[in-house]
């Protein structure tokens, strides 16, 4: 943030552990932030406060403030409106280096004292950032029509249906915005969405399918291998090995504790 000149507030407010709740230091706290702003969560209930804060005064979210969260609860980010962008944890990486910590303080070993760093597995954008600098209503109004609902296997005419135009003006403004047409929208949200799955589920290949709007794994796979430049089998096992647990952020003063290990991709 600081390398793009984006400066940061060194002030939040205190608000009660209580659920869902919200009270008015949090409402006068977001008055009080310049605009647009993001703000960034300790977790996904946090973020859903701040989410039920800017409904309750009618701040607009995500163009005046966007807002993310930690856990990835996909059930109270995708209940959230909007839904809620999340850092996805390595939990199977945390729990693990746990495992293994455990075994050994089980057999008398000494333990390290160190603080083991385990990266995230990314961030997983949803509704809350979905901010949009595009001054064409139409075309920001269809990004996120296909955003929201392209796993879902939606295609062109279902954009064209969501705004007043023909398919050759829609297809010339997102030329003219994204450098893309529709369909190439529709495609990239549903190969990023395949990424996620393959890095942190140990999802089927046929239930990744299932879940991203193709209609058969060997669709999946010849598109994925096209677009991302190899199968996905092998970029799982990559994404995976970027996110080991074996070897920690050295600059954490850590110390690596186990491996684990990951099945191959399983087709259903």
């Amino acid at each position: 943030m600081r390398a793009l000149g984006i400066a940061k507030s060194n002030s939040w407010p205190r608000v009660e552990n209580t659920g869902l709740s919200q009270g008015d230091a949090l409402a006068d706290w977001l008055r009080q932030l310049p605009r647009p702003v993001g703000v960034f969560a300790c977790n996904d209930i946090r973020a859903q406060q701040v989410l039920n804060t800017c409904r309750a005064q009618g701040v607009a979210v995500p163009d005046d403030v966007s807002v993310i969260g930690v856990d990835n609860d996909e059930i109270l980010c995708n209940l959230s409106y909007p839904s809620l962008s999340s850092v996805q944890p390595d939990a199977r990486g945390i729990g693990s280096l746990a495992a293994a910590l455990l075994e050994k303080m089980m057999h008398g070993e000494a333990v390290s004292a160190a603080k083991v760093f385990v990266p995230p597995r990314g961030v997983v954008a949803r509704g809350s950032t979905d901010g949009l600098a595009i001054p064409d209503r139409h075309v920001v109004a269809a990004v996120r029509f296909i955003r929201d609902h392209a796993c879902r296997g939606v295609d062109v005419p279902d954009v064209l249906a969501q705004v007043p135009l023909s398919r050759s003006t829609l297809e010339r403004r997102f030329q003219r915005h994204l450098g893309r047409s529709p369909k190439e929208e529709i495609l990239r949200v549903r190969i990023g969405r395949v990424k996620q799955l393959l890095a942190a589920i140990d999802y089927t290949l046929a239930a990744i399918a299932r879940r991203t709007g193709f209609n058969s794994v060997e669709h999946l796979s010849a598109l994925f291998a096209q677009r991302v430049g190899q199968p996905p089998g092998q970029f799982r096992r990559s994404a995976r090995e970027v996110h080991s647990p074996g070897a920690p952020n050295q600059n954490a003063g850590s110390t690596p504790l186990g491996q684990p290990s990951h099945p191959p991709i399983r087709n259903e």
